[in-house]
Order: C-alpha cells, then sequence, then structure tokens
C-alpha cells in the first residue's frame, strides 16, 4: 500500500505448481542464471590456460601466464579490465560466441593485446561495419593508411 492508501499495479507471472513472481523477482533469476553461466564459462577458460595454452608456450612464458590465469579467476566476470577505458569486461574473455558480433571494444583490445606483445602485427585500423551488402572494401582513408605499411593485407568481408 502507497502513501494514498492505494494498492500499486504489479506485473506478475504465474507458473502452475510453482506460484506468483513479480517482474522484479523474474529479472533477479534471469540475472543470477547469467552470472552462473559467466563463471562455468571463467571456469573453463581458466582450465584451458593452464593446460592447454601452457603446454603450448615456452617454459619462459609460463610464469606469466599462470599469473594472468589467476588473475582471472580471482575476478568477477562483469569486473572491468583496466586497458584503455571501462567498455572491457572479464567476461568477453571466457569466450567468442559465433552466432554475436564481436563489440568494438573487444576489437580493439584484442588488436592493442597482438601490438603490445610484440607479435609484429600492426593494426591499422577498425572500420565501423555496415549492415549494407554494396560496399564489400575498406574505406579509401584505411586503404591509403594500410599501403603506409609494408605487410600483406588480406581482407575478409562477412557481409
Amino acid at each position: 500500500m502507497d502513501s494514498n492508501g492505494q494498492i500499486p499495479e504489479i506485473d506478475c507471472v504465474y507458473i502452475a505448481g510453482i506460484g506468483t513472481f513479480s517482474r522484479e523477482q523474474i529479472e533477479a533469476m534471469a540475472y543470477l542464471a547469467n552470472v552462473k553461466r559467466s563463471c562455468e564459462e571463467e571456469v573453463t577458460f581458466t582450465k584451458w590456460l593452464a593446460q592447454d595454452a601452457a603446454s603450448a608456450i615456452r617454459a619462459a612464458q609460463q610464469s606469466p601466464l599462470q599469473s594472468m590465469a589467476d588473475t582471472i579467476a580471482r575476478a568477477y566476470p562483469h569486473d572491468t579490465i583496466s586497458i584503455d577505458g571501462n567498455d572491457y569486461h572479464y567476461a568477453m574473455l571466457y569466450r567468442l560466441k559465433t552466432d554475436q558480433w564481436a563489440n568494438d571494444a573487444l576489437l580493439l583490445a584484442f588488436c592493442a593485446r597482438l601490438f603490445r606483445t610484440g607479435t609484429g602485427v600492426r593494426v591499422v585500423g577498425v572500420e565501423a561495419a555496415s549492415a549494407s551488402k554494396k560496399k564489400k572494401t575498406m574505406s579509401k582513408k584505411l586503404r591509403q593508411r594500410s599501403k603506409n605499411y609494408s605487410l600483406k593485407r588480406m581482407y575478409y568481408s562477412f557481409l
């Protein structure tokens, strides 16, 4: 009952044999289910880091990999990763879904990481995707920037 003595309307869902639930309760249950799924993905990811990835790298790189795996294991899935902004979350690391587009933050973080690790990768730029199927090439500005580097360019079109 509110201050005027009226009972506010509440959206409820009735599930036969279980009970009646408000919108807030259902949203809380959905949130918990998402956190549970993220935590399960985190466990799978850190196991992969410790077993498969560790066996594929040199012994000198084992310690940094273990440190990174420990940091990821201690983090909450929705904590931000301190890179260049607050758009990166630990849950982004756990898996890339094939049926979804990776957002710009994830792509930029991946490119920045490749550049910083000294793998010989040069990031020319990230071009916004278009829903149009007419344009199948890079923009002129990005093409010019890529010519300034002595790289063999490969362009994949997902449209």
